[in-house]
């Protein structure tokens, strides 16, 4: 139950710290009075961005937040631009900030709420009118189906009606941003040669990987823990294993898309590990009032594979780092002895033997879960300490038993090449 609560727990951290982690960019607030202030602006998702911005003046500055009634709009450098907008929500109007898609004869703004994409045009008159796709339901036959409604086609057709062949384009276009902004700038461009208009939607670079890349060298805490057995495993009911401290040594490459999020990463990790553990166990065989003893040891090889997606803070000498996947280990070489000494009730010994006959599986997996610190020797190598957690299925062959599993502690140091 402690293993349970600790694993429950640090998954807890790691998903929480991943979530609440800033991502502060350059950019600027537009407050009421029209006072502009430049400084930091924290990068987060489509719902969040809707809701509040976070403002500092520099890195070292406490964090301001402001909400859409605080400030008229904001925007990160050279990228996406939010002003606050009032919108109709039921009965009442709430005051949100909305994405500035493109600014034009027609503007285009967009939010996300819970449950879906919004996207809303004002073809100059300042009201908003909603672009809806929604879900309807139509019986056909008495059969009935969801059918979308393409209710935002007909009404682009009738903002765009003073031309033509934009009108006739949009019966080919789908609800989404790049496909909004290609239109009205069709149409603007159609209908305004004078003056071009302006999009907001940040102009993504090249799309490019960066890779690091490095050895590692690390030792691990393994247990076994089996309270649960089948009848043919019974020499086992009763055991407790030896904890044991095995090195490790290995490598790990990780990928990252720094034009999506330069703090995520993919990491594979791959180590050589040789580990062994023992039990002694003795109990009594009912039925012919027998005594059974085993002294069990096992003794293997280990290949260990994990795959985390990492958050890596991405600024500071020291960045601190969490991580979150699974792993699957595969063992090998394995040396599994159990010598049974077999008494009557009075102490004669009716039987000795020696089996080799391994009951366990060839390999373990389940989650994997960590957190560590890396520090920058120069823009290209940094060394690492990583401290991770891993809870397994059990080591048992082909038993699907929730009170056997495997707990795995490791402190791994690498050095790491590259991004």
């Amino acid at each position: 139950m402690k293993h349970t609560f600790f694993s429950l727990a640090l998954f807890s951290v790691v998903t929480t710290s991943l979530y609440a982690q800033s991502d502060f960019r350059d950019g600027y607030v537009v407050k009421n009075d029209n006072d502009t202030l430049y400084g930091l602006i924290d990068y987060r998702w489509n719902i969040a961005n809707s809701k509040k911005c976070i403002y500092k003046e520099n890195v070292n500055a406490e964090k301001q937040e402001f909400t859409p009634g605080d400030l008229k709009a904001y925007r990160f450098t050279d990228g996406k631009y939010y002003v606050s907008k009032a919108i109709a929500s039921g009965k009442t109007n709430d005051l949100v900030f909305l994405e500035y898609l493109i600014n034009g004869i027609v503007d285009i703004y967009y939010y996300r709420d819970l449950n879906t994409d919004h996207y809303l045009i004002d073809k100059g008159d300042g009201v908003l009118l909603e672009l809806k796709n929604d879900e309807r339901e139509v019986v056909v036959n008495g059969e009935t189906y969801l059918k979308n409604s393409n209710e935002y086609i007909g009404r682009l057709k009738y903002i765009f009606m003073e031309s033509p062949s934009v009108s006739k384009k949009v019966e080919g276009i789908s609800l989404d941003s790049k496909s909004l902004i290609k239109i009205a700038k069709d149409y603007h461009n159609e209908m305004c040669t004078n003056e071009a208009c302006i999009i907001y939607e940040k102009k993504m670079p090249k799309m490019k990987v960066v890779f690091g890349f490095g050895p590692l060298v690390g030792l691990s805490v393994i247990n076994v823990s089996i309270n649960q057995v089948p009848d043919n495993y019974d020499y086992l009911k009763y055991s407790n294993f030896s904890t044991d401290y095995a090195p490790s040594v290995g490598f790990f490459i990780k990928a990252g898309i720094p034009n999506l999020n330069k703090n995520l990463h993919l990491e594979y990790s791959g180590t050589f590990s040789k580990w062994n553990t023992a039990t002694h166990n003795s109990y009594i065989e009912p039925v012919n009032n027998m005594t059974y003893t085993n002294d069990i040891s096992l003794k293997q090889n280990s290949f260990n594979n994990a795959l985390h997606v990492k958050y890596e803070y991405a600024r500071g000498k020291y960045r601190p780092t969490l991580k979150l996947g699974f792993f699957k280990n595969y063992f090998f070489n394995t040396d599994f002895t159990r010598e049974i000494d077999l008494k009557w009730s009075w102490g004669e010994t009716f039987r000795n033997s020696v089996s080799h006959e391994n009951p366990f599986s060839k390999s373990d997996y389940g989650i994997s879960m960590g957190a560590g610190v890396i520090r920058e020797i120069s823009k290209k190598c940094g060394a690492f300490l990583d401290f991770k957690y891993q809870r397994g299925a059990g080591l048992l062959s082909n038993i699907n038993l929730k009170d056997q599993y495997t707990d795995n502690f490791s402190l791994s140091f690498g050095i790491q090449f590259g991004k």
